[in-house]
């Protein structure tokens, strides 16, 4: 393969200023899964067989997200972490059963029926979980665009649902978070099973830099300190303090990165790169593939300058005037 292209181009500017959920990396990588289901909804499994089944698959933690119905992380199995969690939809919405999805994980507060999504939003924020707008694009049960920036307000969308490759719908959600964040939406994004069967467990997940315990997890998920994955696994995230971003992983082939827009900004072929940020970037992510069709996507690194943040002001005003 051939090595990464290096000095960075002319234009590259230094000293920039970022925000960088990867700051701080001081813990192992926990393996876990944030969207999952047993017989409490529609799942196919009883609760403890779902955790213990988890565990069999090397996860360091798992948070069963039932339909309405909180689970209180109770269920234990040997070495893995339950996590409290749940997935709501109980509320009227303008297309009858077709409301949009709210996963929310690490809070004991349990929310009763409430009548639309705008309080069931608020009232998911105000439990202090880790929230998540769950399959963002299934037609099934879709989070329109111009709902989640008039929205705003949780951690993460789930840019990678696994089950939506099996239900007739696209499972990757990356435009719509390449266009949430360039317009000025702080978010990070997660990968899941939403296994309701054996068969679909342990096809996404998220890689958590924490401590082996539940505060921790919870806090470095709000941090945006994970990344999501179908498979590949990253041992090296890192920003330099002149904006010099270095990502690498054992069993990684190619790596791009993106920028605002969700432009294609650099493409390489080997198991790891370095990239220059830029003054006009908005943000950086970058999705790292192996040889088969597995890949990981990095959480975005903001850049905080003018530059990019004339970009933002424009592109949000042109998606809210459109």
């Amino acid at each position: 393969m051939k090595p990464v292209s290096w000095p960075p181009p002319a234009h590259a500017v230094k000293l920039m200023k970022f925000s960088n959920p990867y700051a701080r990396v001081p813990n192992d990588w926990l393996k876990g899964s944030l969207h999952c289901h047993s017989t409490r909804s529609d799942g196919a499994q009883e609760p403890q067989t779902v955790i213990d089944r988890y565990r069999s698959h090397g996860s360091d933690f798992c948070a069963l997200t039932d339909h309405n119905k909180h689970a209180d992380g109770q269920i234990t199995a040997d070495g893995l972490i339950s996590l409290t969690g749940c997935e709501y939809n109980d509320f009227d919405y303008v297309i009858p059963n077709r409301a949009p999805h709210i996963g929310v994980v690490g809070t004991t507060v349990h929310i009763p029926h409430l009548p639309d999504v705008e309080t069931a939003h608020a009232a998911v924020l105000a439990t202090g979980g880790f929230s998540t707008y769950n399959h963002p694009i299934w037609h099934y049960a879709p989070w329109p665009q111009d709902l989640l920036l008039r929205l705003r307000g949780f951690h993460a969308l789930e840019i990678n649902n696994a089950l939506v490759n099996t239900q007739r719908g696209p499972a990757d959600a990356q435009y719509l978070w390449d266009r949430l964040l360039t317009a000025g939406y702080r978010i990070w994004g997660t990968a899941a099973d939403d296994a309701h069967q054996a068969h679909e467990r342990n096809l996404a997940w998220v890689m958590v830099n924490a401590e082996r315990q539940t505060d921790s997890i919870v806090s470095a998920l709000k941090s945006g300190r994970f990344y999501a994955t179908t498979g590949v696994q990253l041992h090296t995230i890192q920003l330099d303090a002149d904006g010099v971003l270095t990502v690498a992983g054992a069993d990684v082939e190619e790596i791009r990165i993106y920028v605002r827009h969700g432009e294609l900004r650099q493409h390489t072929k080997n198991s790891s790169t370095r990239y220059q940020l830029r003054e006009d970037d908005v943000y950086v992510r970058v999705v790292a593939y192996s040889a088969g069709t597995a890949a990981a996507w990095t959480n975005p690194i903001f850049v905080e300058s003018d530059a990019s943040r004339r970009v933002t002001s424009t592109f949000a005003t042109s998606l809210h005037t459109a």
